[in-house]
């Protein structure tokens, strides 16, 4: 069985660990993991151009989004949104995703945090096998006042 997130829905983990045992393919929506929260997918996940995977983060030690047999990013984003006031070390690296093995790329990288623009970059190449976020940047954002 695979779960089509196809129509802009959103698969939000909110708290614990959510696991699921067979494949998930995030078309048009979002898959969300919240701070401190786990999701476990046993076979593969594939997002399209127009997916988001998205996580939340408000501590130093960021949990990876979950473990998965294999990642297929065709495009789509990855969004990285800070909680409570959270900024990150300017050298800090965070393990996002670990899985088998990954292809294809996200082409659009997100920070998400309100008065804040966040940059980042990822590395899947120190391993192979977990997609590390790296070089966060954030800066307060200031008003245009016409």
């Amino acid at each position: 069985m695979t779960l089509n997130n196809a129509l802009s829905g959103t698969v939000d983990v909110q708290n614990g660990i959510l696991a699921y045992s067979s494949n998930l393919t995030n078309n048009r929506g979002t898959v969300k993991v919240e701070a401190g929260a786990r999701f476990n997918i046993g076979g593969s996940l594939t997002n399209a151009a127009e997916g988001v995977i998205g996580h939340g983060t408000g501590h130093r030690h960021l949990h990876g989004t979950g473990r998965h047999h294999r990642h297929r990013p065709s495009g789509g984003t990855l969004a990285i949104h800070l909680t409570g006031g959270f900024t990150p070390d300017a050298n800090a690296v965070f393990n996002l995703m670990t899985y088998a093995n990954m292809t294809g790329a996200f082409s659009v990288l997100r920070g998400d945090s309100a008065g804040y623009s966040v940059d980042f970059s990822v590395n899947t190449s120190t391993d192979p096998r977990t997609l590390m976020v790296r070089n966060i940047n954030v800066a307060t954002q200031v008003p245009a006042w016409i």
